[in-house]
């Protein structure tokens, strides 16, 4: 006798990111997977400047961003999209400077930077700041794609969480537990949207692990503008698409019948199980329209055994992964995102 259950989980948000009005009021950037960048001018004898102009620009943005130094010297650009930004400061009598900055979703980032006149010296000052531990009032780690694909971890939500600071896997079922709270008391969110089951909390595997961009586990000094957690916030934020096309193909092959037997194992199945998945990103108008999608297809088969009896059965995981992002920006002020992300899942014989 055989059982097969089939699940449908999806996530459809058609207006998942406001208006830009929306992004610049302080109370709505913490639903939002974005990050700020501030920071303070000087010249070479510790003086404030200001006025001086400051330009942020990003495969990750669509457009320049730009700004001036208050009066103080200080600046800040806000709902700045995750990624690596090349921030230019100018102005007049002084040489302009570069830099470069990483800016992590639901972060807030500082940049200073000290000019010199321009009589001086007309060399361009180039330097890399690179924050992966948070250095404001919240303390977040952020774990990039390609951090996660040199570790020896999977890509699941858990795993990636699991291996920042004061984060232990303790709760049930290897669930994590943030600075000491239930497994159960935190949030986690895909492209700002909320991604737990009703049951214990937990992320619902509605993403596919080549498409993640970044994620960003927050353990303390979190906004309370978020909600809906007292241990900690897990923001993935999914790729957007850029002025470059770019994809990925993965191709995953298993057996069960490779894999050492015990003493007390019963034959193996023989049969390849198989995993694929592709992504690709790119523009339908620079600048303007961008777009991404990914696709995760996997056919699993194992062997199972009864607890008693040690009766041998098969079992099969037949699983179909999609997800189609789509941004708008009119100006490189104004911005509308609109995310799918759905699993089809077929499984017979499991365990439950």
């Amino acid at each position: 006798m055989s059982f097969i259950a089939r699940e449908r989980t999806g996530v459809k948000v058609a207006l998942m990111l406001a208006v830009a009005a929306l992004l610049l009021v302080p109370q709505a950037q913490a639903q939002v997977p974005r990050g700020t960048l501030v920071g303070n001018v000087q010249d070479a004898q510790g003086a404030s400047l200001p006025g001086v102009t400051i330009t942020a620009t990003s495969d990750r943005l669509q457009g320049a961003r730009t700004t001036t130094t208050a009066i103080n010297g200080s600046y800040k650009l806000v709902s700045l999209p995750a990624g690596v930004y090349k921030i230019t400061y100018e102005l007049d009598g002084f040489a302009t400077a570069v830099t470069e900055f990483k800016v992590s979703a639901a972060q807030i980032g500082t940049a200073n930077i000290e000019m010199q006149l321009s009589e001086i010296s007309e060399e361009i000052v180039v330097t890399s700041l690179s924050e992966q531990i948070s250095e404001t009032g919240t303390a977040a780690t952020t774990f990039t794609r390609e951090e996660i694909n040199a570790l020896p971890v999977t890509g699941s939500i858990l795993s990636i969480v699991n291996l920042a600071p004061g984060v232990h896997d303790t709760g049930p079922s290897a669930a994590p537990s943030i600075n000491g709270a239930m497994s159960f008391e935190n949030l986690f969110m895909i492209n700002g949207v909320p991604n737990m089951d009703n049951v214990r909390g937990t992320p619902l595997p509605l993403f596919i692990e080549d498409a993640v961009q970044e994620t960003t586990v927050a353990t303390s000094g979190v906004s309370a503008e978020y909600g809906r957690f007292t241990g900690g916030v897990v923001n993935v934020l999914t790729k957007s698409g850029g002025n470059q096309f770019s994809g990925s193909l993965r191709i995953n092959y298993e057996n069960n019948d490779w894999e050492a037997k015990t003493p007390l194992s019963n034959d193996r199945i023989d049969d390849i199980s198989h995993e694929e998945s592709a992504t690709l990103g790119g523009y339908f108008w620079k600048d303007h329209l961008w777009f991404f999608g990914a696709l995760r297809q996997r056919a699993e088969s194992t062997t199972g055994q009864t607890n008693t009896t040690l009766i041998s059965f098969d079992t099969t995981d037949n699983e179909d992964r999609t997800e189609g992002k789509l941004t708008i920006s009119a100006t490189p002020s104004h911005s509308l995102v609109g995310s799918f992300i759905e699993i089809e899942r077929e499984r017979a014989n499991t365990a439950f």
